[in-house]
C-alpha cells in the first residue's frame, strides 16, 4: 500500500491560460513556518460552507474497507500463470472484436451497394472479416506505433532503406488498407442526432465496463486530464499549448494511485459532454468529478485533483459523501479565504473551517492547496495500459511497458495470425510469431560458398541450456532445429522450455 507520505506533490499541466503552474515540488514544512489565520471568505458562506470555527485542524478519518481492493482476477479468470495475451483480452475481448467485425462487414456491404466501384478499386476484393483477422489488424496497428513511417504504405515497402518484412508476413498491404477503410463500430443507419460519440459508443461502453469490473481501487484515487493526439477534422478537437501534443481529444481520467489502473474516463465533446446534472455553484469541472467518482462515494476514498477541479463547494459535497479531497486550488474560487500575508520563499500560511483546510506557500509563485484530509501536501498520478497494470499486480513480475506491449503483439499474432512469407535478413533472437500457425518444413542448413557444410545451434536445445549443433533448420522461421524431436516441439508447443524462463 502507498502511504500518505509517499504521495508527492505534483502540479498538473494547465488547462487554461490563467492556470497557476510551477515545477514539481517535494519539501518538508516545519511547524514554526505555519501561520494560522482566521478564514475570511470572499463570498458569504452558504449553508454547506462553514466559516472558521477552530484553530487546531484535525481532519476526520472516514472508514475504508480495503479487503477487496486490487485486480478482480475472478472477473476474467486471471491468475499468476496467465499469459500477457490473456490480460490484454480481459479488456479487449473476443466479444468486443466480434462486434467490430460484424459492423465492419455491415458497413462494407452498405458501401459497395451505395457506391459505383471502379474495376481497379481494391474494394472489389472485399471479403468479410472475422475475430481472428480483427486481432491481427489490431496487432499490426499497435506494432506500427513501434515502427514510425512517413506513409502507411511504407510499412509494406520492399525498398531496403524502408523495408520492415514483418508487416508483409502478417497481412498484405491491400487487405490492411481495405480493413482500415471499412473499419466500423456501429450501424450508420441508426445515427443519433447530437451524439458526437455515436460511432464509438459500442467500443467505449465495452471498454469502460471492463475497466470498472477489473479493479476495486485502493484508497487513494486521482482525476487528471489527458490529450490524445489528433490533427484531423473534428468539431470537439482541443488546443492546449502546455501539452506535449497540443492538438487532440481531451479525456478526463480517474485512476488508482497505487497501480495506475484507469478506472473510468470521460471524453470531452463540448456542450454535449456526458455529465451528471450539476448547478452553477459546482460548475463543469465539479460535474466531471461528480460523474467519475459517483460509484466510489460513501466508501472512504481519498481523491486528489489539480486546480481546475478543486473548490470549497466541491470539497463540502464530497465530505458529506464520506470522501476527502486534496489538491491545488485557484485563489479566486467561491468560498476561498483571503490569505493576504506576504510570505518569504518557503513560508506557509494556512486557514481552515470545520472540515476544510486551505494553505498558501511561496516557491517561485504563490501556490494554494485545499484539503479535507491533510494539514499539509499531496498529488501523484499517471496513465498506463490497464492490462499491463493488472499483469504486474497479479503476477508480481516487473518489466518495461514497451516489452509487455511487444509480447502482447507477438502472442496475438501467434494465436490469430495467418500464413507467412519467408523472413529475410539477420535471424531474430525472438520466436517467430507464426511458428505455431503456418506451414513448416525441415531443410538443410545452407552450405558456405566454399562448399563446406554449415551447422546451426538448435534453438530448442539452446533455450533449455543444452549445446547441440544441427544440420537442419526451418526456413520459414529461420532457426536451427534438430530433425527430431525439436522440430515438432518448436512448431506445436506454446512453451517449449523444460523450465519456463522470463525474458
Amino acid at each position: 500500500m502507498i502511504s500518505d507520505e509517499d504521495i508527492l506533490l505534483h502540479l498538473d499541466e494547465i488547462i487554461a491560460n490563467e492556470d497557476e503552474f510551477i515545477d514539481d515540488i517535494n519539501f518538508d514544512i516545519e511547524n514554526n513556518d505555519i501561520e494560522v489565520t482566521e478564514l475570511e471568505v470572499t463570498d458569504p458562506p452558504s449553508p454547506d460552507h462553514s466559516p472558521i470555527v477552530q484553530r487546531n485542524f484535525r481532519p476526520k478519518e472516514h472508514y475504508f474497507d480495503s479487503s477487496k481492493c486490487g485486480v478482480q482476477k475472478h472477473e476474467f479468470g486471471l491468475n499468476s500463470n496467465s499469459s500477457k495475451l490473456e490480460f490484454f483480452k480481459a479488456f479487449v475481448s473476443e466479444f468486443l472484436l466480434g462486434k467490430v467485425a460484424f459492423e465492419t462487414n455491415r458497413y462494407a456491404k452498405q458501401y459497395i451497394q451505395s457506391n459505383e466501384i471502379s474495376h481497379q478499386s481494391r474494394v472489389n476484393a472485399w471479403k468479410d472479416t472475422n475475430v481472428d483477422e480483427m486481432y491481427t489488424f489490431l496487432a499490426t496497428t499497435i506494432l506500427m506505433s513501434r515502427n514510425k513511417k512517413l506513409d502507411m504504405k511504407d510499412y509494406w515497402s520492399t525498398d531496403p532503406l524502408l523495408s520492415s518484412p514483418i508487416f508483409r508476413q502478417i497481412i498484405s498491404r491491400n487487405r490492411y488498407l481495405l480493413l482500415h477503410q471499412m473499419l466500423h463500430f456501429c450501424n450508420n443507419e441508426n445515427q443519433e442526432k447530437g451524439n458526437r460519440l455515436f460511432k464509438l459508443d459500442v467500443v467505449l461502453d465495452e471498454i469502460r465496463t471492463n475497466f470498472k469490473a477489473g479493479m476495486v481501487p485502493f484508497q487513494n484515487i486521482v482525476i487528471d486530464e489527458s490529450l490524445v493526439l489528433w490533427k484531423g477534422r473534428l468539431s470537439f478537437k482541443q488546443f492546449i499549448k502546455t501539452k506535449r501534443h497540443r492538438f487532440g481529444i481531451k479525456f478526463f481520467v480517474l485512476c488508482d494511485v497505487e497501480t495506475d489502473f484507469i478506472l473510468d474516463f470521460i471524453i470531452y465533446t463540448g456542450t454535449e459532454t456526458r455529465l451528471l446534472p450539476y448547478d452553477a455553484n459546482i460548475g463543469i469541472s465539479g460535474a466531471v468529478v461528480k460523474t467519475l467518482i459517483a460509484p466510489y462515494l460513501n466508501k472512504g476514498y481519498n481523491l486528489y485533483t489539480d486546480n481546475w477541479y478543486t473548490s470549497p463547494i466541491l470539497a463540502q459535497y464530497l465530505y458529506k459523501k464520506k470522501t476527502t479531497i486534496t489538491g491545488t486550488v485557484r485563489k479566486n474560487r467561491r468560498g476561498m479565504p483571503e490569505l493576504k500575508n506576504k510570505l518569504a520563499v518557503g513560508d506557509v500560511q494556512s486557514a481552515h473551517s470545520k472540515n476544510i483546510m486551505v494553505l498558501k506557500w511561496v516557491d517561485r509563485r504563490e501556490v494554494f492547496m485545499l484539503s479535507t484530509k491533510f494539514d499539509s501536501n499531496l498529488d501523484n498520478s499517471g496513465n498506463i495500459l490497464n492490462a499491463f497494470s493488472a499483469f504486474k499486480t497479479v503476477t508480481g513480475q516487473n518489466m518495461p511497458l514497451a516489452n509487455f506491449q511487444l509480447e502482447v503483439i507477438r502472442q496475438l499474432l501467434e494465436k490469430y495470425g495467418g500464413n507467412t512469407v519467408s523472413p529475410r535478413g539477420r535471424p531474430c533472437t525472438k520466436d517467430q510469431p507464426f511458428r505455431l500457425s503456418a506451414r513448416h518444413f525441415p531443410s538443410d542448413v545452407k552450405k558456405l560458398a566454399s562448399g563446406k557444410v554449415q551447422r546451426r545451434k538448435c534453438i530448442v536445445c539452446t533455450r533449455n541450456n543444452k549445446r547441440k549443433d544441427t544440420m537442419y533448420m526451418c526456413q520459414e522461421c529461420d532457426v536451427g532445429l534438430c530433425a527430431t524431436p525439436c522440430f515438432a516441439i518448436y512448431h506445436t508447443k506454446q512453451n517449449y522450455l523444460a523450465k519456463p524462463l522470463y525474458a
